[in-house]
């Protein structure tokens, strides 16, 4: 998010195949949004959230999740406090899914080389043409559908 003059901005996040997308009112248009460990509170049946280092899921079904909600009880099911590496997993796999990770980012938040410590799942991405290496940036490679199969 932009730093701003303290004016409310109202923010929307919409989910999109590889990121969020933002529709910032005060700056119009539209822009991808780096996750970078950001606190996502998720809505709904099943809906998965994290919040300060905490993950946490809401209730699977939709009469339990109903119920919570009506008798004023937060509807979570399940969560646990997450550890440094979860934390550090976490957010190369958010990363990840807006198509390009910058090793730099890595190094200065969490002091750590991402294609050492994550050099076996990297490079097995990597042989199977999912994954580039650019310099020391990993990039998402787009995946054709499978021959007989349309996208649509």
């Amino acid at each position: 998010m932009p730093e701003g003059d303290g004016t409310p901005v109202q923010v929307h996040l919409l989910q999109r195949p590889l990121g969020f997308l933002d529709h910032v009112d005060r700056l119009g248009g539209e822009r991808l949004v780096q996750l970078d460990g950001v606190d996502l509170i998720g809505a709904g049946v099943s809906s998965f959230s994290h919040l300060g280092g905490v993950h946490f899921q809401n209730v699977s079904s939709w009469n339990g999740y109903l119920g919570r909600v009506q008798s004023g009880q937060f509807p979570i099911e399940r969560g646990f406090a997450t550890s440094a590496t979860e934390r550090l997993t976490r957010e190369l796999i958010l990363q990840l899914k807006l198509g390009h990770v910058e090793s730099e980012y890595f190094r200065n938040k969490f002091g750590v080389e991402i294609l050492d410590v994550f050099a076996a799942p990297i490079g097995t991405l990597q042989a199977e043409s999912m994954l580039e290496i650019d310099g020391d940036d990993v990039l998402v490679r787009e995946m054709e559908a499978p021959k007989g199969e349309s996208s649509s």
